[in-house]
């Protein structure tokens, strides 16, 4: 898969270099506007640039917010793993009968956990 993907960026920068190199003659210039403002002026030569830079943006863009998504994720993981292990930490013999024995009385005698009442407004999905 890396190999196919250095593959895919070699062939991709050598046809940019070819679409550049062919076309550095000015050409006719267009007039850029965005929102009724007027920008500049710009041949094809450069509006194709600004699109190479404008997709190396984005593609910068998409790599930082799946990089941070992937560190969220292993995050949340390693949390549930800790918080896991400190349970079963609590949860774990001491060595001392008495001890156990009074963790293992108080763990019978529990009463089952009260259940979440429902707030009006406060559902997750808010409907």
């Amino acid at each position: 898969m890396f190999l196919l993907g250095l593959l895919l960026l070699v062939v991709s920068a050598g046809f940019a270099a070819l679409l550049i190199s062919q076309n550095l003659q000015a050409g006719s210039d267009y007039a850029i506007t965005l929102f009724g403002n007027h920008i500049g002026t710009m041949n094809a030569l450069e509006i194709f640039l600004a699109g190479i830079a404008l997709t190396l943006l984005f593609a910068l863009g998409w790599m930082l917010a799946s990089s941070g998504a992937r560190r969220h994720r292993r995050r949340a993981v390693a949390r549930r793993v800790d918080k896991r292990a400190a349970r079963e930490a609590r949860r774990s013999p001491t060595g001392d009968t008495q001890v156990d024995q009074a963790v293992q009385d108080l763990d019978a005698d529990k009463s089952p956990p009260a259940t979440r009442r429902h707030r009006f407004g406060h559902h997750r999905f808010s409907h």
